[in-house]
């Protein structure tokens, strides 16, 4: 549909027909009209909306702005890119008109309606790419992002996915957790949706790898595959790239043209992996990490259910902080536990194991930050155990064809939250097989041996302290 455009010194009948050449401001701002209005909307509408300026606007036409004191504004947001056409253009009222009169409004998620069926048609024929295409209709983008994070992992199986740093995805709990543009938007909402990497954007000006481009080989791509999938995220568990073409909170970041045909490439080569939404996995040898509050079900019945509610958010949300700057895979949370792996993916296990015990340590002294932070609103301190073991799992797809998550099973699990059971509040309990691979970092305050549950011989196990 082409429009014409309006003249940009005229403002339409509705404004008077008044031919400016520039804005024409006739009160002090905001002016006395505008000021009302917006004391009554500090009473009533939430404050989670962030004006920006206080304009009040009564009418527009064209890139001219009416406020409620008559004051004229030329219009440089375009309705932050959503009014492209300017403002109340002649076609495009004269269709709202047109569809007022016929339909208000009919749930499309019920029924038929035919010119939601014509712009779906008319949307798939103008998106790129080669290909059948559908539409999903939404109300934002960050509404967008959310179907498109849930609609990857069904369809993957997958529950990594890959974010950026700057990005700015939306503000929903979903697009949230995607979002690293600035730490006041997600300030006091953690724990948010695990499973998310954030990496470096391709910002060649300030390139965070030190390079130039294009003598660098565009390495910001090139470290997803080289570094990334060798040593934090296993490949065949990534549900998706979320990216943005070009950043905008980030800094209005353009990245060089091979950017996104790189990662395309990456992500359709994901895609391609016959074994990656199957059910099943493969046996490798992990560090596992299992951890525990001590005596909380008693504690929980003592306080109210928002509260044990609170206690457990900020419990999470200090641990996954820890647990993620160590490179851990969080498998499960059940109740107050969790359940980590540490991955060589493919390499020699000893690392992982240090990372492991060094989680397990950093663990226990951020207790003490945690405790801190929840005495100051009356909540009692709580104790946390960890158990710590090596040994072969199964890592893969586990559940049905209905709902299947990733994960790992085997007899060392079972070990670990046998041992993680025997430690008491404060401790950090390993087996044999981390001790003699991280003895170096180590030091251990007792040693004693157990007969555990479902094993034959009893197992030596180590206390250690940070």
């Amino acid at each position: 549909m082409h429009l014409k455009r309006h003249s940009p010194q005229t403002l339409g009948s509705d404004l008077g027909e008044i031919k400016l050449k520039s804005p024409a401001i006739k009160t002090a701002l905001p002016g006395p009209q505008a000021s009302k209005w917006i004391s009554t909307d500090r009473t009533y509408v939430s404050p989670s909306y962030s004006r920006i300026y206080p304009l009040v606007v009564k009418k527009a036409q064209g890139v001219w702005v009416q406020d409620m004191d008559d004051n004229i504004f030329l219009d440089f947001t375009a309705g932050i890119a959503a009014c492209a056409t300017g403002h109340c253009h002649p076609r495009v009222v004269k269709a709202i008109k047109e569809q007022a009169e016929r339909l208000v409004h009919m749930s499309g998620t019920d029924f038929y309606y035919a010119p939601q069926i014509a712009l779906a048609e008319k949307l798939a024929s103008l998106a790129p790419g080669e290909g059948d295409k559908k539409v999903y209709f939404g109300n934002s983008g960050a509404e967008a992002v959310e179907a498109a994070f849930k609609l990857a992992r069904y369809h993957t199986r997958g529950e990594l996915n890959i974010a950026f740093f700057g990005a700015f995805h939306g503000r929903t709990m979903g697009a949230l957790s995607l979002t690293a543009s600035k730490t006041i938007q997600k300030k006091h909402y953690y724990p948010f949706v695990p499973g998310i990497t954030h990496i470096p954007y391709a910002y060649c000006y300030r390139c965070p790898y030190n390079l130039c481009y294009p003598r660098c080989g565009v390495e910001c791509v090139r470290w997803v595959e080289d570094t990334l999938f060798r040593t934090t995220m296993p490949p065949e568990q990534v549900a998706a790239i979320f990216v943005e073409p070009i950043q905008g909170e980030g800094g209005y970041i353009v990245p060089p043209p091979e950017f996104h045909a790189r990662l395309y490439e990456i992500a359709r080569e994901l895609l391609s992996r016959p074994d990656a939404a199957k059910l099943g996995g493969d046996k490798r040898e992990v560090a596992i990490l299992i951890s525990d509050l001590r005596n909380f079900t008693s504690i929980s019945e003592s306080v109210s259910p928002e509260a044990t509610i609170t206690i457990l958010n900020r419990y999470f949300s200090h641990m996954i902080q820890v647990i993620q700057g160590h490179r851990g895979i969080v498998v499960d949370f059940f109740g107050d536990g969790v359940l980590v792996f540490f991955d060589p993916l493919g390499g020699p296990i000893a690392p992982a194991i240090h990372q492991a015990v060094q989680c397990a340590l950093e663990m226990q002294k951020e207790m003490g930050s945690f405790n801190s932070e929840i005495k100051k609103h009356g909540l009692p301190e709580l104790a946390m155990g960890v158990g710590l073991n090596a040994g072969q799992v199964v890592v893969g797809n586990i559940g049905s064809e209905a709902r299947a998550k990733y994960g790992i099973v085997g007899s060392a699990v079972n070990v670990t939250q046998r041992i993680q059971e025997v430690a008491k509040g404060g401790e950090v309990v390993l087996t044999e097989s981390i001790l003699q691979r991280a003895k170096q970092v180590l030091i251990i305050n007792r040693s004693f041996e157990l007969k555990l549950k479902g094993i034959r011989k009893p197992v030596k196990l180590h206390v250690v302290q940070p």
